[in-house]
């Protein structure tokens, strides 16, 4: 009787153990999904006309669908990209601005030292730097 007891609870543990493990593998492997998404997205948003960036956007619907925030900042930048408004780019600004914001929270990715202008202000290494003698 002992000994079905210890293996009726070694096969219990062992079971436990495999679901336990595939549920927290799952979760990793989508939070790395997320963040290489967002990785990608600021990276190349020095170039938001590029293929890159663009393929990024693209992809924020596939990768974020369970985030119903992230979904509605995309959507409300898709709104007004494809809309013809005289301050288009300043709107399309704040709604990157907002689509981050969202990105980042979602992942619970932050930190708030880092402003609004920060999101859209890049580091461009193509861009000449000129330093006086």
């Amino acid at each position: 009787m002992d000994f079905l007891i210890v293996i009726i609870s070694s096969l219990i543990s062992g079971i436990l153990g495999v679901i336990i493990s595939t549920l927290y593998y799952k979760k990793a492997e989508r939070r790395k999904e997320k963040m290489n998404l967002i990785m990608q997205l600021f990276g190349n948003r020095y170039d938001i006309n590029g293929d890159r960036f663009s393929e990024a956007l693209n992809s924020i619907v596939i990768v974020f669908h369970d985030s119903d925030d992230v979904i509605k900042k995309v959507k409300a930048l898709h709104d007004i990209a494809s809309a013809n408004a005289s301050n288009k780019s300043e709107k399309i600004n704040y709604a990157l601005i907002d689509l981050f914001k969202a990105l980042v929270t979602d992942v619970k990715l932050g930190n708030k030292e880092l402003n609004d202008s920060f999101m859209l202000n890049v580091f461009n290494n193509k861009q000449k730097i000129n330093i006086k003698k």
